[in-house]
C-alpha cells in the first residue's frame, strides 16, 4: 500500500500488510509533490512487476 493510507482497513483482516512499492531509484521522487508525476517508464515498470507477480503467484518452484 503506497503511503499506508489504506492499510488501516486491512489490519483487522491480517497482520501481513506489505507497505512498499516496486518502484526503484528516483522513480517516485515527484509523487505527492506540487508537480506530482511519474514517468511512463517507471509507471510501466510498476505495472509489469504486478503483472508478473500475480501471474507467478502460484508457481511451485519459487
Amino acid at each position: 500500500m503506497t503511503g499506508n493510507t489504506d492499510t488501516r482497513y486491512y489490519l483487522n483482516l491480517t497482520r501481513n500488510v506489505y507497505r512498499w512499492t516496486p518502484a526503484v531509484g528516483r522513480g517516485l521522487d515527484n509523487i505527492h509533490t506540487v508537480d506530482e508525476r511519474v514517468s511512463i517508464f517507471d509507471h510501466l515498470n510498476v505495472v509489469k512487476f504486478y503483472y508478473d507477480f500475480i501471474r507467478n503467484f502460484d508457481v511451485a518452484d519459487v
